[in-house]
């Protein structure tokens, strides 16, 4: 009985986060809109191919990044593939803009995700303390 109850409050408290994440995002596009409205701008007067380089250099980042963490992990024995990290990082990144922790929300994010597919919890914060640190 008891396992079903933590199971439920796992769930409310994941919904509720959802929700938490739902409304922030809103707020964070309005805060920052004057950068958006730039952006657009940019992009309506920008030179295709200089606005191509930077997309590409951008997704060439993230997979880097994606790498940076999965060497990361494996330092500390934990299992991960890149392409199940880059989805991760973008969440991350997301959480960091809206919950200013020092890196503790991408911390959880990632552990939690371990977890989920049975490696260590514990190695994995090391490994992302690891990541932090040297980054």
């Amino acid at each position: 009985m008891r396992v079903m109850d933590k199971s439920k409050s796992n769930g409310r408290l994941r919904r509720i986060l959802l929700l938490l994440f739902m409304l922030a995002f809103p707020a964070l596009v309005v805060t920052r809109f004057t950068n958006l409205s730039n952006l657009v701008g940019t992009l309506v007067h920008g030179k295709w191919y200089w606005i191509l380089a930077a997309l590409v250099a951008q997704l060439l980042f993230f997979a880097l990044d994606a790498t940076f963490y999965h060497y990361s992990l494996w330092t500390v024995n934990v299992k991960s593939k890149i392409p199940q990290l880059l989805p991760l990082r973008f969440a991350s990144i997301f959480i960091n803009a809206v919950i200013p922790s020092g890196g503790a929300g991408a911390v959880a994010l990632f552990v939690d995700d371990a977890s989920r597919r049975g490696e260590s919890g514990a190695r994995t914060a090391v490994g992302m303390v690891l990541a932090l640190v040297s980054d």
